[in-house]
């Protein structure tokens, strides 16, 4: 890892909103960041591409605004992730709820309190991923939020298909989960969306 490295939060809350989150991310990163708060009222995928496309470094984090708990180097440790394996295309910090167990979404292999796993499903949330630049952008077909981190790891499968999807147990956050832009009312519309693209539910 060389340089700057991007720090996506897409979001549609105002920038004053995620000033702390900012603030924090630049405080544990453990090297330097920019951080790309987009505070667009818009859909979920609209606002990850609009900090895609801000977007300089050649590796680059994405962040749900309501991710917390971050530990100390979690930057550094997620980009070591993609320099220990090349063909990691994105990896994942595990997820943890408030209550410190770890959350619903955060892969299937075994559960451990340092290094790092394949996820052999090649899907993740997006709620705090690592990266490489690369030309995939997410499907602004999805409303709201939902589903579109689920075609974008569908995505980088068909464009990348000897990548790996990975988990960095050792970075762990807590995801709040709060479930922005109507994501349970909009739950069966994306899901029917996605299935128009990939046919089926393969994981």
């Amino acid at each position: 890892m060389n340089g700057v490295v991007d720090v996506i939060i897409p979001t549609c809350k105002p920038l004053d909103h995620v000033m702390g989150l900012i603030r924090d991310v630049e405080q544990t990163a453990g090297c330097p960041v920019r951080v790309c708060a987009t505070c667009q009222p818009v859909s979920a995928a609209a606002n990850r591409n609009v900090g895609l496309g801000w977007a300089e470094s050649d590796v680059r984090i994405m962040m749900d605004d309501d991710i917390t708990g971050l530990p100390v180097g979690w930057v550094v440790q997620l980009a070591a992730m993609l320099d220990m394996e090349p063909r990691c295309v994105m990896g994942t910090a595990s997820l943890l709820n408030q209550d410190g167990k770890y959350g619903p979404m955060t892969g299937r292999p075994p559960r451990l309190s340092a290094g790092a796993s394949v996820i052999e499903t090649g899907q993740m949330p997006t709620a705090c991923v690592v990266v490489r630049r690369n030309d995939v952008r997410f499907d602004e077909g999805f409303v709201g939020s939902g589903w579109e981190d689920n075609d974008y790891c569908s995505q980088l499968r068909q464009a990348f298909p000897r990548g790996l999807f990975m988990i960095c147990h050792s970075v762990q956050v807590v995801h709040l989960n709060e479930m922005k832009g109507n994501q349970s009312a909009l739950f069966h519309q994306n899901k029917a969306h996605y299935l128009s693209k990939w046919g089926a539910v393969t994981w």
